[in-house]
């Protein structure tokens, strides 16, 4: 899907994620059962990027990537305490 390939270079530049945000939604919205698992992913990846962590968790597709985003959470947090 052509959408996925642009959500997926703004996640790589980590610029334009209010776009992509939009992108990633679009990009969920139409895509069938077999590629909406790659397209949630992404978007979790967004709003990571953006700093809505919940959000993040929320949408993530599995219960790993869930795991590994709340671990990123959490360095996030530790490295904003030691400053």
């Amino acid at each position: 899907m052509v959408l996925g390939a642009y959500v997926r270079r703004i996640i790589q530049d980590k610029d334009n994620l209010d776009k992509g945000l939009l992108l990633a939604l679009k990009a969920v919205d139409l895509s069938q059962a077999a590629g909406k698992l790659p397209m949630l992913q992404s978007l979790a990846q967004v709003y990571l990027l953006k700093g809505d962590k919940a959000k993040a968790v929320e949408t993530a597709p599995s219960e790993q990537l869930k795991n590994i985003f709340r671990k990123q959470i959490d360095e996030i947090k530790a490295a904003q305490e030691k400053k």
